[in-house]
C-alpha cells in the first residue's frame, strides 16, 4: 500500500493552536498518520445511594446507641475495617461521628456509614 509521505504543511496541521493539543483527525487518511487518543477519564467508585428512610433509620439507631452507651459496630464505606467503639459526640455542623476507643477517637462522616450494629458484639475480640 502506497502511503503519501507526510509534508512540513501536513505536520503543522497536526498541532492545533488550541492549548497546544495534538488533533487527532485532521491527517488520519491523508497521509497516512494516526493521532493520539485521548486519555480515558479515571472515575472515583461512588458511595451508594441511600433513600431518606434508611438514613433516618441509621440516624435513629446511632442516637439510641449514645444515649445508651453502648459499644457499635460501624460498617464505613471506604474502610476495610470496621470500627468499633462506643459514641462520644455527633457533630451536627460536620456531619461526623465520634466514635471513642482505648482513648482514641475516630471520626466517620454520617453518609459514609452503610450499617450500624450495638447488639451481639463480642467485645472480647479485640
Amino acid at each position: 500500500m502506497n502511503r503519501k509521505k507526510p509534508t512540513n504543511k501536513d505536520l503543522r496541521f497536526l498541532y492545533s493552536s488550541e492549548n497546544g493539543r495534538i488533533a487527532t483527525n485532521v491527517l488520519v487518511g491523508v497521509s497516512g498518520l494516526t493521532g493520539v487518543p485521548k486519555p480515558k477519564k479515571k472515575y472515583d467508585a461512588k458511595r451508594p445511594t441511600r433513600d431518606e428512610f434508611v438514613l433516618e433509620e441509621l440516624a435513629n439507631q446511632l442516637i439510641e446507641a449514645k444515649s445508651e452507651s453502648s459499644e457499635v459496630l460501624l460498617t464505613v464505606w471506604g474502610m476495610e475495617l470496621p470500627v468499633r467503639g462506643r459514641i462520644e459526640n455527633m457533630d451536627s455542623r460536620t456531619g461526623k461521628v465520634h466514635i471513642q476507643k482505648n482513648g482514641e477517637t475516630t471520626k466517620v462522616a454520617f453518609m459514609d456509614i452503610m450499617k450500624v450494629e450495638t447488639r451481639g458484639i463480642d467485645t472480647e475480640s479485640e
